[in-house]
């Protein structure tokens, strides 16, 4: 009786450590998930940050070519509306 007696207490002291590093493990890739979630979100705020640069970049870079060329830029604008509608009215 007294191995049988032993026998479960091994037994229950394994799963106890079983327990243990089960609830570590989790803990483990709970910080794991949240630590990639944080640099996935700096990585997309970064990119967000720099395309919107390059957009005020392009737009100043535009509107000093329409300065530089009023009428030009009058006439594109007016093809490209036409070239538009025409293209929509099919």
């Amino acid at each position: 009786m007294a191995s049988s007696d032993a026998d479960l207490k091994a037994v229950k002291d394994d799963l106890e450590r079983l327990r243990a590093d089960v609830r570590a493990l989790a803990d483990t890739l709970q910080a794991s998930a949240k630590s990639q979630a944080a640099s996935a979100r700096a990585r997309v705020k970064d990119s967000v940050e720099q395309g919107r640069e390059q957009l005020v970049a392009t737009e100043k870079q535009a509107e000093a070519k329409i300065g530089e060329y009023p009428l030009q830029s009058v006439g594109i604008a007016f093809g490209i509306g036409f070239l538009i509608g025409r293209l929509a009215g099919r």
